[in-house]
């Protein structure tokens, strides 16, 4: 994932790779933070477009308007979950704040369920 390469943001706890990919570690098992993340991306009339699973990792493409957001979703252990999020615009562009958003939302999802 990020390892030393991430860079502290004051983004609700938010963390980046070098790459401006949004990251957090969450301490929920995948199957949880997937039912959070799905229950985000509708309350924000997020789209889903596809979703791949294999062996503890799930990936998930989503789109709005003028983003294109891949989500991925690893097991770390069966009870905490790496979670990184890449929205582009473009070649260039990164949605630092959407993918922040998204990570934040989800977990408001996983506060209200437990």
């Amino acid at each position: 994932m990020a390892g030393s390469a991430a860079v502290s943001s004051g983004a609700a706890g938010v963390d980046y790779t070098f790459t401006n990919n949004a990251y957090r570690t969450i301490s929920s098992p995948v199957p949880d933070v997937e039912a959070a993340l799905n229950k985000a991306l509708k309350t924000m009339t997020i789209k889903k477009m596809k979703r791949k699973a294999k062996e503890g990792k799930v990936s998930v493409t989503v789109v709005t308007s003028n983003l294109d957001i891949y989500i991925v979703l690893e097991k770390v252990t069966p009870t905490v979950t790496n979670m990184e999020v890449k929205a582009k615009k473009g070649v260039f562009f990164k949605d630092k704040a959407m993918a922040a958003e998204i990570l934040v939302q989800t977990e408001k999802n996983l506060e209200v369920k437990k």
